[in-house]
């Protein structure tokens, strides 16, 4: 009579959900490119906030580096949830693409009069504020689309506020580390409903 091995090695503890979350493929990269932008969104406030007028031209050169952060981002979430990432990378094309042409009409009514300095930056951040929306809600992830978000928010202030770069600046900084936290959270609450289900689904052994 062959007795059956019930052996389960239970002296391996599993790592804690801040250490599954980092060890995540690319987590690195991922989170020092998010850092990136959320370091040259909080500049472009202070600029914005200094020169009003000539901050359209910091936002036109960001739309190309935050479509090169999406490319990135897009391109390791969907190696991670086995998406293509031709098909992905080939959407993050279209759609940034499609933004920066909106930008260069934008340019071409500022040297035709019918747009001043500073109602192109602010049409030019309404713009990248909804492509960083979208791209985080279609593709990219949640955290992007909230740096959109407060992006939309700049916007908001520079055109209704006198200062309003301090609040945007005290409202990044104090959502930013509650994003880490929900992110290590989901990741947690994944991993355990993905390992509950491996162990209700696996035959048993008789």
């Amino acid at each position: 009579m062959n007795t059956m091995p019930v052996s389960t090695d239970n002296t391996k503890e599993h790592p804690g959900p801040v250490a599954r979350w980092w060890a995540h493929e690319h987590r690195v990269i991922e989170e020092i490119t998010l850092a990136s932008i959320l370091a040259l969104v909080l500049i472009g406030i202070a600029i914005t906030n200094i020169s009003p007028i000539e901050s359209y031209r910091y936002w036109i050169a960001m739309i190309v580096l935050f479509a090169t952060a999406g490319l990135i981002i897009g391109a390791v979430r969907a190696r991670r949830d086995l998406k293509s990432i031709p098909r992905v990378m080939l959407d993050q094309i279209v759609h940034w693409g499609a933004t920066l042409t909106v930008v260069v009409i934008v340019y071409m009514m500022l040297n035709a009069g019918r747009l001043n300095y500073e109602a192109a930056g602010l049409v030019v951040l309404l713009l990248l504020g909804l492509a960083m929306f979208l791209d985080g809600y279609y593709r990219v992830g949640w955290r992007f689309s909230l740096l959109g978000i407060l992006v939309v928010l700049m916007a908001l202030g520079a055109a209704y506020l006198t200062a309003f770069v301090w609040p945007i600046l005290i409202l990044g900084a104090v959502i930013w580390p509650l994003t880490i936290m929900a992110e290590i959270y989901l990741t947690h609450h994944k991993d355990k409903k993905e390992r509950t289900g491996q162990a209700t689904g696996s035959p048993k052994q008789v």
